[in-house]
């Protein structure tokens, strides 16, 4: 199969688990599924993220001014089979939506829709209505997703989304970092005494403040000193802190893995209160580092957790505390909630996710196959890619990099279209891109091809 793959919507660290999800899914389909023809559409600023792997695999950067048009653009004159989408989003695209694949992490803004400003709730709201609706099929975490986006997708008769489970897995096992590995300011991040760890970004759902206040609670009766180490995107931090002045805590924002695996190994215990999560990645990390877990039982936790984690209401300042003391104390239950979790991680692996995404992948396909429209419907979905290009190329400033990209896309296209009546429509912008590069020919620049 030719099997697209968009990432143009992926951040390391601000897309929260999608940038590893992503990463561990692609290395996965390229090492086990090679005979596929993989294309990946980047940016300049996530390329590195996916360094291509093994494997039949061609990696486009698409510069952020006009990604999607050329995504649109390259999807259908490379007649992708599928292509997976990263995130929903409601840019209207001519490549066939039946043949593709969105991921949709959960539907946090359903649930908690007061941590959305207004306009990006709406446009949350429009991009997901619309996935669910017309997405060849949907790939998601957990099966609470999966029961929570079949609730909420749009009822049209005799059709029944194919929402099938994607979830992350632990990155590849290597060498166990150590304080060695850390530099001097790092070290110094790392308690000596007892602390707690909530890796986690600054966002109305992780619960931070009612976090404090359990710590606040628990310190009140803790047999011992305590430290609570919060790591992950700091936007907010300091407001947060000052209301909470009295507290031993420190967030030294996003951190190293090297630091971050010396973080869980040393830690008392993992907190993960979070009022709402598509899956809880944290959770697979502190059992596999031999850390007990104390989590929420809302939402997706509870299926992953399973009974390696010590659950509570998050909503509950009073229950929270409680669990740090008995996660800090009790000894039996720490080392049944290790136990437990040596058994849980494992449960998770990049080959199983990827190879439902090729299951699906061939599903999409087929169906797509079977009421693929006319060649006319195909010539005209090319016809207004062409237009849009155009209008992009001579209505914007375009830098150096954007007209390199933008000579390679055009490139592509002027060898693939075999149609003589697009090749002439496509000549125009052509000329366009040559007046601004200054240049008497387009240059050579092509796709990396990964061996």
């Amino acid at each position: 199969m030719r099997i697209g793959i968009e990432l143009l919507q992926v951040e390391e660290g601000i897309s929260g688990g999608i940038a590893p999800l992503l990463q561990g899914v692609v290395a996965a389909l390229l090492r086990h599924w090679p005979e596929h023809d993989v294309t990946l559409f980047c940016t300049p600023t996530n390329r590195q993220l996916f360094d291509g792997g093994r494997g039949a695999v061609h990696v486009w950067e698409l510069p952020p001014s006009w990604c999607f048009e050329l995504l649109d653009a390259h999807a259908n004159c490379l007649n992708l089979d599928v292509l997976l989408r990263s995130y929903p989003c409601d840019r209207a695209m001519s490549f066939p939506h039946a043949r593709q694949i969105v991921l949709i992490p959960d539907l946090q803004h359903e649930y908690f829709p007061e941590f959305f400003a207004a306009a990006t709730l709406a446009q949350r709201r429009a991009g997901f209505r619309h996935a669910l609706a017309n997405a060849g099929a949907v790939a998601t975490l957990t099966e609470h997703s999966r029961q929570t986006l079949r609730q909420h997708a749009p009822r049209a008769p005799g059709h029944e989304p194919d929402i099938f489970l994607m979830p992350p897995a632990l990155r590849a096992a290597g060498r166990s970092a150590s304080e060695d590995d850390l530099t001097p300011a790092e070290r110094a991040v790392v308690p000596a005494g007892d602390f707690f760890l909530y890796p986690a970004n600054l966002w109305p759902h992780k619960n931070h403040r009612r976090v404090l206040e359990a710590f606040r609670l628990f310190l009140k009766a803790a047999p011992r000193p305590f430290e609570f180490v919060f790591t992950g995107h700091p936007e907010g931090w300091p407001a947060l802190a000052s209301d909470f002045a009295d507290l031993p805590i420190r967030h030294p924002g996003f951190v190293r893995a090297e630091l971050l695996q010396v973080l869980l190994r040393r830690a008392r215990a993992l907190i993960f209160f979070s009022l709402f999560e598509g899956f809880g990645m944290p959770l697979l990390e502190a059992f596999a580092a031999g850390t007990p877990a104390a989590c929420s039982n809302t939402s997706s936790l509870p299926e992953v957790a399973g009974d390696a984690a010590l659950l509570c209401d998050p909503t509950d300042p009073d229950a929270m505390s409680e669990a740090l003391r008995r996660i800090a104390g009790d000894e039996a239950l720490r080392a049944r909630l290790v136990e437990r979790g040596k058994d849980r991680w494992p449960r998770y692996s990049w080959e199983a996710s990827a190879g439902a995404l090729v299951e699906a992948c061939g599903r999409v396909a087929a169906r797509a196959s079977a009421t693929r429209g006319s060649a006319a419907d195909a010539l005209q979905g090319l016809y207004h890619q062409l237009m849009r290009l155009h209008i992009h190329v001579v209505g914007r400033d375009a830098d150096q990099r954007a007209l390199k990209v933008m000579k390679a896309t055009i490139e592509q296209l002027d060898t693939r279209l075999r149609n003589q009546f697009l090749r002439r429509l496509l000549r125009p912008v052509k000329h366009a891109v040559l007046r601004l590069i200054g240049k008497d020919q387009v240059g050579k620049d092509k796709p990396t091809k990964a061996a």
